[in-house]
């Protein structure tokens, strides 16, 4: 964890469905921060990468879907585990997202029990990886920036391949 706790953020242009995700993930003593819009939660990206352990966002939002908004992410360099909830899930939008990364999908109106688990997983995935980033970048003087930057493909390969993975299972 990064100091201490982990952070997830959470983007919802829904205020009730944002006030009752701010909820579930505190009850699993996450901090939440809440963003009803995915301009201001990409600004908030920007400006820490490291300090959100996972992404829950909606799919259709005003502006800026989730599918943007997991490209504008994945752009960054960051392939921190992002989690797609909308009750308009479909097929084509399912594939656009699992190509981008998407960790998982939860459907509203979404079961509490299933929520919670999907998140929890996330958080431990985005932890596992900040930790393997730290470790890389506490052995960055000794390794070289090629071996660096080998490292951190190899990074976003074994993210890739656990989606894949979790998308078969």
């Amino acid at each position: 964890m990064r100091d201490g706790t982990s952070n997830v953020l959470l983007v919802d242009d829904e205020q009730a469905i944002l006030d009752l995700m701010v909820d579930l993930v505190t009850d699993k003593s996450f901090k939440a921060t809440a963003c009803l819009s995915p301009f201001a939660a990409l600004e908030l990206v920007k400006k820490d990468l490291d300090f959100f352990s996972a992404i829950v966002t909606d799919l259709k939002m005003p502006g800026m879907s989730g599918i943007e908004l997991i490209a504008k992410v994945r752009d960054l360099g960051f392939d921190l585990p992002i989690v797609v909830v909308s009750g308009h899930l479909d097929q084509s939008l399912t594939i656009e997202a699992l190509k981008l990364g998407a960790f998982d999908f939860i459907s509203k109106p979404f079961d509490l029990n299933h929520f919670d688990k999907v998140v929890v997983e996330a958080v431990e995935q985005g932890e596992k990886l900040a930790q393997s980033f730290q470790e890389i970048e506490a052995n960055h003087k000794t390794l070289g920036p090629e071996k660096i930057a080998e490292l951190k493909q190899f990074r976003k390969t074994m993210l890739s391949l656990r989606m894949q993975k979790k998308r078969t299972a």
